[in-house]
């Protein structure tokens, strides 16, 4: 038994994996994170409409669930952070043992998911255009939504169509993107992955419900960052331990024993 570098790469319409094996009786531990970018859905105009006058009401990020691995009783805290701009996350196919990349200190949002839930239909409130008098109701299954700190959002209503909302390129050289991963001392039975699909229908999105002020009128906005296939991740780290490691560490090179990961 040798331990080998996982050399598998997860490309941007793969499914990404998050969630915490925190003691598999053999093999010991494995985890998994997603770390994906998001942009406005155009450019060189202002999402937030009339910026000096919004006040973000509450900042929603939704993921598109698919399925998971593990047992459905798990429950576990998943954890929403900002990627630091100097991480060097530029690519999308990187292998799954890469190094985590860095984060901005502090945690935007997070959530104890029942993973027995994932798969549950999901009502909410939707402003279907800038007019509070229109909203729609909207039933959504298969997707996970993490309330974030509406006071981050600030810094994105303070951007640029000078600069950082200019271009694509301009927009991501300032804003790295999310980092989702799990919480391991706040999570109640860590014994799953769930699967999302970053690419799936609605993309994993970016919330921003917000109200400004218009031609003297309050209304109501819901500008939404997107994930458009570029700049993704999916890190999954293994610790062996039990069995598994004890077999790694007898020094006998004819185990009685061979132990596989799959990936």
């Amino acid at each position: 038994n040798l331990l080998y570098p996982d050399s598998t790469r997860i490309s941007a319409g793969s499914l990404h994996a998050i969630g915490l094996i925190g003691n598999d009786p053999e093999f010991g531990e494995t985890d998994g994170a997603a770390y994906f970018s998001v942009v406005p859905g155009f450019f060189g105009a202002h999402p937030f409409v009339n910026p000096d006058s919004v006040v973000i009401d509450s900042i929603v990020l939704s993921l598109p669930y698919n399925s998971l691995w593990g047992d459905s009783n798990a429950m576990e805290q998943f954890e929403v952070h900002e990627i630091d701009n100097a991480s060097g996350f530029t690519d999308s196919v990187y292998r799954i043992s890469t190094a985590p990349f860095t984060l901005v200190n502090g945690t935007l949002g997070s959530k104890v998911v029942d993973f027995k839930t994932l798969n549950d239909s999901v009502i909410y409130t939707n402003y279907t255009s800038t007019s509070s008098t229109v909203r729609d109701t909207v039933r959504t299954i298969n997707q996970l939504r993490i309330h974030l700190d509406p006071a981050w959002g600030n810094k994105f209503i303070a951007y640029d169509t000078a600069t950082e909302y200019k271009n694509d390129s301009s927009f991501r050289a300032n804003f790295k993107g999310l980092a989702v991963m799990i919480n391991q001392a706040g999570s109640p039975a860590p014994n799953a992955l769930a699967y999302f699909s970053l690419t799936g229908t609605p993309a994993a999105t970016l919330t921003f419900y917000s109200r400004l002020t218009k031609n003297g009128q309050v209304d109501t906005i819901a500008p939404a960052f997107t994930f458009t296939g570029r700049r993704s991740a999916n890190l999954v780290n293994r610790t062996p331990a039990n069995n598994y490691l004890t077999y790694l560490n007898n020094g006998m090179p004819g185990d009685d024993l061979v132990y596989l990961q799959s990936s």
